[in-house]
């Protein structure tokens, strides 16, 4: 219970929040509070703000790291590897990874809804189907400047909006 209030208020307030520990200044990269990722430059913890891919703060104390350190660290990165940006490229693939898992899962759960909507509902689907027909080439239409044909086709684009608005509605996403 104690930890957890200090990591809280270490999160809040900073580690020297007594002003008991006299904090040493950060001279060099290698520091385990300047975030690695940073300065390959780009971290992730501040890629996706307020969305639900938000993976929280950053969990190094230097974030950005100062202009200084970075320097420092791309003249030393041309003589020696110090494997962070192999870290960063680990981290991002397994955003990328989780991403496309979590897409994959909700286009099956579309599908699964689009085809229980069609077999609720022929007559919406198909109505859905000659709309964006239309449409399309309603637009190609248009595009070639075929400006009356373009202006019947949108007449009877409407006339499906209308019949289809009629039309119990079996799932949203038609």
């Amino acid at each position: 219970r104690r930890e957890q209030q200090r990591k809280l208020l270490d999160e809040l307030l900073g580690k020297n929040r007594n002003g008991d520990r006299p904090e040493k200044p950060i001279t060099h990269h290698s520091d385990p509070r300047v975030c690695k990722y940073d300065l390959c430059g780009l971290c992730p913890y501040h890629l996706f703000p307020n969305t639900k891919e938000d993976l929280g703060p950053c969990p190094f104390e230097v974030c950005p790291a100062p202009d200084k350190i970075k320097d420092m660290y791309l003249k030393e990165r041309a003589v020696e590897n110090f494997g962070y940006e192999r870290d960063l490229m680990r981290l991002l693939e397994g955003l990328v990874r989780d991403a496309d898992i979590r897409i994959r899962s909700i286009k099956q759960r579309l599908e699964a809804r689009k085809a229980a909507a069609e077999e609720m509902n022929p007559e919406l689907t198909e109505t859905v189907r000659k709309i964006n027909e239309l449409t399309e080439k309603a637009t190609i239409e248009g595009e070639a400047g075929h400006i009356e044909e373009a202006a019947k086709l949108m007449t009877e684009i409407e006339d499906l909006k209308v019949k289809r608005s009629r039309l119990p509605a079996a799932v949203s996403a038609l």
